[in-house]
């Protein structure tokens, strides 16, 4: 089983055990588009294969299909629909097939971002075949479908590979929007550059239609046909045009190696599908640019979906749809590196926990500053006063005293004792410290179509002893221009005497480096040039505790002449 990203070289792993070992490779995939691709390609190299699909005649698929029972092929390609057609299971027992590949094996699983019923044929296929070895290759698996992967095809203890999600050469980054106009703003920047070609992705065909019309550029959804679909592929393709604004009906089986930016203008549903789609950037192994156009507003669309797609309420799918729409959420938000936070997601081991090559590990961040102790203890009390009952939004809307539709229908909130605590505070910056307290471990989201919050038992024992743990926010722009103006004279040598003492010290802890100091906070050392410990406090980022657990090894960085000086 393996799981490795688009354009990392799938395919030959089954290529060659085809060739070298001959037999006949009976390979079942959903992708038409991609079944020619590599027929025409295998043929080009002298590999004898063929398709047999919907695209085919019906004298034709007989004819391959003899031809593959004669043994005149190497490599048979085949939908997964065929297999429920009546009587082909006993036609494959024919085939004497050598081994089975299975592409796109994520669509076996209901745990998974696109599952497809007829994929659930595949186990009375393989033992319709003799049981041959079998190997199954997707670009999307958490753990969760890997295992249900497996348990399906019935395979027994297989080999598991999972690589290739750290891909450094593309640039993750995500521009938070506010509405429409700003999304239409920032994706006109973003392609302004005329020579790059690059791949919108949109939720919607409406939405296709109404940007590519704004961009004047072209469109590609699922309800144009077949003909027109390939000629805007091939347009793409070979450079004729520059920008494509699709659904997610673009790009499955198409191979095109220097996409150099792909933006989403709408959040999509799963981070499984985020990633599969902004995997088509830098196939090249040139560097790429994945944009991600946020509003918390998107989650209605995909919310949207899934109330659509017929699974009843409380049913374990519908409920892991939103939880898998939540950790898209997540990442949407986060303030960490997105590379290995894709990584984690996959199961990857061994990446990086600073990457250099998305937007949070690039940004100059603004330091850290303390969540002042009634503003923790207002943000708990307000949770717990509507606990399971509303949403972040308005949660957030009472604490600043703002009215919304729902409070203007709840006048006596404005009664409660934390109403409008956070008045001063701009809503973003309230919503920020609520989501804190959830990543704390303070407090809990649902999922579902409307997501409440609620305290748990760690948020409610703060909340009794009036004593919460140390929060943290990034400053605000004002506090952060002034606390950071000094760090441009911070001595070079200096922060990279601080930077390898950071590195031991998180080796020697197990932990990732920014946890012992962020790098704003390293720079704002070397510019202030403590010389005690009541110094070192002064430093934006350097609480009691940081002080206690590295003031002593800081000073003493500091201290210790230059290699050469």
């Amino acid at each position: 089983l393996s799981v490795a990203p688009t354009g990392s070289g799938k395919s030959i792993s089954y290529w060659v055990p085809a060739v070298v070992d001959g037999g006949l490779t009976m390979v079942v995939s959903p992708l038409i588009a991609l079944m020619k691709d590599q027929v025409d390609r295998l043929t080009q190299r002298g590999v004898p294969a063929t398709f047999i699909n919907s695209s085919v005649e019906r004298p034709e698929q007989v004819d391959r299909l003899r031809r593959a029972i004669a043994g005149e092929y190497r490599l048979l390609f085949l939908a997964p629909e065929r297999l429920g057609r009546p009587g082909f299971l006993e036609r494959l027992a024919e085939l004497r097939v050598s081994r089975v590949v299975v592409d796109e094996a994520h669509c076996i699983s209901t745990w998974g971002h696109d599952f497809r019923p007829d994929y659930r044929l595949l186990s009375a296929a393989v033992a319709a075949c003799g049981r041959p070895p079998v190997a199954a290759f997707t670009a999307t698996a958490t753990p969760q479908v890997r295992a249900d992967i497996a348990r399906s095809l019935a395979l027994r203890d297989p080999f598991i590979s999972v690589t290739g999600f750290n891909r450094p050469t593309l640039t993750l980054s995500v521009v938070r929007c506010r509405g429409e106009r700003a999304k239409r703003e920032q994706l006109r920047h973003l392609l302004r550059d005329p020579a790059q070609r690059a791949l919108v992705y949109v939720g919607t065909v409406k939405a296709a239609e109404e940007v590519a019309a704004d961009l004047g550029a072209v469109c590609y959804h699922g309800q144009q046909d077949a003909a027109l679909r390939r000629r805007i592929q091939e347009d793409f393709t070979q450079g004729r045009s520059r920008v494509v604004v699709a659904t997610s009906a673009f790009g499955m089986g198409v191979d095109i190696a220097d996409i150099r930016r792909v933006i989403h203008y709408q959040l999509p549903g799963s981070v499984e599908a985020y990633y599969q789609e902004a995997g088509r950037a830098g196939r090249d192994g040139q560097p790429a640019e994945c944009t991600l156009l946020y509003s918390p507003a998107d989650r209605d669309l995909q919310a949207f979906f899934i109330e659509q797609s017929g699974l009843e309420d409380g049913s374990p799918l519908r409920d892991h749809a939103y939880a898998r729409l939540g950790q898209m959420m997540a990442y949407a938000e986060m303030r960490e590196c997105r590379h290995a936070r894709i990584a984690d997601y996959f199961g990857e081991e061994g990446v990086a926990r600073r990457c250099g090559a998305c937007d949070n590990c690039l940004a100059a961040r603004p330091p850290e500053e303390p969540v002042p102790v009634d503003a923790i203890i207002a943000g708990l009390a307000a949770v717990a006063r509507f606990s399971g009952r509303v949403g972040l939004a308005n949660v957030a809307a009472v604490l600043g005293g703002r009215r919304t539709r729902w409070s203007a229908a709840q006048s006596w909130v404005e009664e409660l004792p934390f109403h409008g605590t956070l008045k001063s505070w701009s809503d973003d910056r309230v919503r920020l410290l609520l989501a804190e307290l959830l990543r704390a471990g303070l407090g809990r989201q649902s999922s579902g179509e409307y997501p409440v919050v609620e305290l748990t038992q760690s948020g409610r024992e703060a909340l009794t002893r009036g004593a919460p743990p140390p929060l943290t926010l990034p400053a605000e722009a004002s506090t952060a221009s002034r606390r950071s103006t000094p760090q441009a004279d911070a001595p070079v040598e200096t922060v990279d005497r601080l930077r390898r003492w950071r590195l031991e010290t998180a080796r020697a802890a197990s932990v990732p480096a920014y946890v012992v100091f962020h790098d704003s906070t390293l720079n704002a050392i070397a510019a202030a040039r403590p010389a005690s410990l009541a110094d070192l406090l002064r430093v934006p980022g350097v609480g009691d505790s940081k002080l206690r657990k590295y003031g002593e090894e800081v000073l003493q960085v500091l201290r210790t002449p230059a290699a050469g000086g």
